[in-house]
């Protein structure tokens, strides 16, 4: 599994590399490149505020490069969730967000992203007579708070007993979107420090390779918060994939609220769809990753006739109330942070880098549904018990596998890997495509976890929360910032 086909179908990057530039003072230090990031860094620049965005990445080959890149407030039955527990003024603010998001979307295309944009209904269909009853509930509760949605459009996949329909929704190429938004900063000489990782964040400055940036706030725009966020996480994170198919059916831009299958038709490629699905908790010691990937690929076959062309994986947070989390998530002087998005970062992403930007400028937040107050924190104890539960019993496991002397390393074919007790250490030993056996320690570097070999992908994957690596030990996914440290000298295998 490589990158996305967004990464790869992304037209040449135009924008310059401000990686040499000298430092300024900074009013605002955006960590993470992505929609949250770069939204955000827009309005801050537009305000007048010196900000500054730096990510260990390219731009766009992250979360948002990985999406299905539709900016709708189509977003399942989210909003019904949001409604259950939280009341009708926090779904209207919901889906207002989502509303200002999706328009400021499509009024900061750059002409090459509004190239291969597209305007579409975004339809939320059912299969079932359970889910039609759900579906007609959300039409309800979206009619009533000022959105008319189409009813049965037969804008689906497949044969569906009901469907609602969100007009003028947008697709669009993710990758050139971000780059889009990252040259129109270059111009405005604002540094974008890519490809320069964060080892640790402060209230006031970030540690790098090269040393310490500053700014009077730091806004952790990384999907989750790195490093310091504590064990005991109101949220988990998810892995989906995604897969591309040749197809000679047409595909609209659907969800099915039931099983969660997303598709849409890809811009500019004719007879090139996109189907998600098949979600399972990151690092999940199971045979999770083939299982839901052969899951989605056969879906796809069997409902679109589609011809599998390339793969490749999403990760997503799930908060435990339902609700984003934006804002400060901790008192004091603490970073700003935007997550929890569920699969729906697009449109509600770009809001939350709105209001961040207000909050950082104004004082204010323009929607505070989603703020960490303190009864939505006292609300979230039982989830936080459970995680941090979950978190001592991976660290308690972690000791006994070490200690264990009925373990010891076996003999790995290629696409193998375990973790084994070696020596009084848990090592995590993988032979890759590539052939060549790589030895690690096992211990995840965020909270010590011990991390589970995802086969699909070739990744180190910690279950505690969600941290990723590659098989050299490189972070892939935060909230984990250090390298999983090598155990031995590679060899082949």
């Amino acid at each position: 599994m490589g990158a996305s086909f967004w990464v790869d179908d992304a037209l040449p990057h135009v924008a310059e590399d401000a990686a040499q530039r000298p430092a300024q003072p900074l009013d605002v230090l955006i960590v993470g490149a992505g929609i949250v990031g770069l939204t955000a860094a827009t309005v801050l620049a537009d305000r007048g505020r010196r900000v500054g965005v730096i990510d260990g990445s390219p731009i766009g080959t992250g979360v948002t490069g990985q999406s299905t890149a539709k900016v709708t407030i189509g977003t399942g039955l989210r909003i019904d969730a949001v409604n259950r527990r939280h009341g009708d003024q926090a779904a209207a603010q919901y889906l207002k967000a989502g509303q200002a998001g999706l328009d400021w979307v499509r009024d900061h295309l750059s002409p090459q992203a509004r190239e291969r944009a597209e305007m579409a209904p975004h339809t939320l269909y059912a299969t079932t007579s359970e889910g039609a009853s759900s579906l007609r509930q959300h039409k309800d509760l979206v009619d009533g708070l000022g959105v008319r949605l189409d009813v049965q459009t037969g804008n689906t996949p497949t044969d569906a007993t009901y469907d609602v329909s969100y007009r003028d929704q947008l697709m669009i190429q993710p990758v050139d979107y971000l780059r889009g938004l990252a040259a129109a900063l270059l111009a405005q000489d604002v540094p974008i420090w890519s490809e320069l990782p964060v080892l640790d964040a402060h209230d006031h400055h970030v540690t790098t390779p090269s040393g310490d940036i500053s700014a009077a706030e730091i806004v952790l725009a990384t999907h989750v918060p790195l490093g310091w966020a504590p064990a005991a996480l109101p949220w988990e994170q998810q892995r989906h994939y995604a897969a591309v198919v040749r197809t000679t059916r047409p595909v609209p831009m659907a969800y099915d609220v039931e099983d969660g299958w997303s598709t849409r038709p890809i811009t500019g490629h004719p007879g090139l769809a996109l189907a998600l699905g098949g979600g399972h908790p990151t690092g999940a010691d199971e045979d999770g990753t083939n299982a839901q990937l052969e899951r989605l690929t056969s879906w796809a076959s069997n409902v679109l006739d589609g011809e599998l062309v390339t793969w490749w994986s999403s990760q997503d947070v799930m908060t435990s109330d339902d609700v984003p989390l934006v804002g400060r998530i901790r008192p004091g002087h603490a970073p700003h942070t935007a997550t929890g998005f569920a699969g729906w970062g697009f449109a509600h992403g770009t809001a939350a880098g709105i209001d961040l930007a207000g909050r950082l400028t104004d004082g204010d937040a323009m929607w505070d549904f989603w703020s960490l107050t303190p009864s939505r924190l006292l609300a979230m104890v039982p989830q936080i018990g459970r995680n941090a539960v979950s978190a001592s019993r991976s660290w308690a496991s972690r000791q006994i596998h070490a200690h264990s002397s009925s373990e010891g390393p076996t003999q790995l074919n290629a696409g193998e890997a375990e973790v084994a007790s070696v020596n009084g250490r848990s090592v995590a030993r993988s032979v890759t495509s590539d052939g060549v056996l790589r030895e690690l320690d096992a211990t995840c570097t965020h909270m010590g976890c011990l991390v589970n070999w995802n086969p699909a992908e070739e990744t180190w994957d910690c279950p505690c929360h969600g941290s990723r690596f590659s098989p050299d030990g490189a972070v892939l996914h935060g909230p984990a910032t250090r390298p999983l440290q090598a155990a031995a000298v590679e060899s082949q295998a």
